[in-house]
């Protein structure tokens, strides 16, 4: 099945993670905005909203990525009096974190130690379930990037035991293609917008990362990282990609969900997601990516 691109394929820079495993998306109740995106607008769960003596949290599948809907119990980590919600968490999913760390830092990139987490299996032995390894250059209190690689044999997940990341990933772009994309024909992620008051010092770092000099500064081949001025270092949006961004609008002004509409791209309207800001773009087709790719002649 061929699916839009939801930007044009990426030239030159190789990449050291094979995509966005997720996103943390901080909240003070992970319900309203998981039922909105599960229930209301009809992606697929992947994985079911769980609670916890620590939080509540579950997964809503984009097809290239996941967001992870997050309400902590206490939200000791972030910084006193930080405003929820939150994109706090921008998880890369390597192809192999010693090589991928190795990559970052043969480009001047600081990866901190890695860290690995664990818990008990049903034989009562510590298995590792993820390793988590921080990229502080382009991070901040109120927005973490890192590294995410998920073990095999994870015991907290949700998916089958022995599962590969490879597989897991393209099972959650099978789940999307299964509910086209759901109410408004989703394609994927397609950009995150961070915010800085160091506007050119972050996008600079970011460019490092990825070895490029373009900004907006294609993080993944279908996934944008924009640097913005902002009072905060902080994720100010992410936008999805859709299908028909007509239908997508109408589907939105039917349920009451629509804000902001322009030609090229229509927002979610705050007062549905609790603040925070979703927006929507047309997916690019791969006639028009292959097109947008080829040199132009010069006359």
């Amino acid at each position: 099945m061929s699916h839009p691109k939801n930007t044009p394929p990426a030239a030159g820079a190789t990449s050291p993670f094979r995509g966005i495993d997720h996103l943390v998306i901080r909240v003070a109740d992970a319900r309203p905005l998981f039922d909105l995106l599960a229930s209301v607008l009809a992606l697929p769960v992947t994985w079911p909203l769980e609670q916890a003596t620590f939080a509540t949290f579950g997964w809503i599948g984009v097809g290239n990525a996941n967001l992870e809907i997050w309400a902590d119990a206490k939200n000791a980590d972030l910084p006193e009096g930080c405003a929820l919600p939150l994109i706090h968490g921008i998880a890369l999913a390597p192809e192999r974190m010693k090589s991928a760390i190795g990559a970052l830092e043969a480009k001047g990139v600081t990866v901190r130690t890695p860290r690995i987490y664990r818990s008990r299996n049903e034989q009562g032995e510590l298995q590792t379930n993820f390793t988590n390894a921080v990229l502080p250059d382009v991070s901040s209190p109120t927005c973490e990037v890192y590294l995410c690689a998920w073990d095999r044999d994870a015991v907290i997940v949700p998916w089958q035991a022995g599962t590969s990341t490879t597989r897991r990933r393209a099972s959650e772009q099978e789940a999307l293609d299964a509910v086209q994309g759901g109410a408004l024909g989703v394609t994927g992620l397609c950009e995150i917008a961070v915010a800085s008051p160091e506007q050119p010092a972050l996008a600079s770092q970011w460019r490092k990362l990825r070895g490029t000099v373009k900004q907006p500064t294609r993080l993944t081949p279908d996934v944008d990282i924009s640097v913005v001025v902002g009072p905060q270092h902080a994720v100010a949006s992410i936008t999805l990609a859709v299908r028909d961004l007509a239908a997508a609008r109408s589907v939105l002004l039917d349920k009451g969900l629509l804000a902001a509409s322009h030609n090229d791209e229509v927002a979610l309207a705050p007062e549905a997601t609790g603040g925070l800001s979703i927006r929507l773009r047309q997916a690019v087709s791969a006639e028009d990516a292959a097109a947008a790719a080829k040199p132009r002649k010069k006359y």
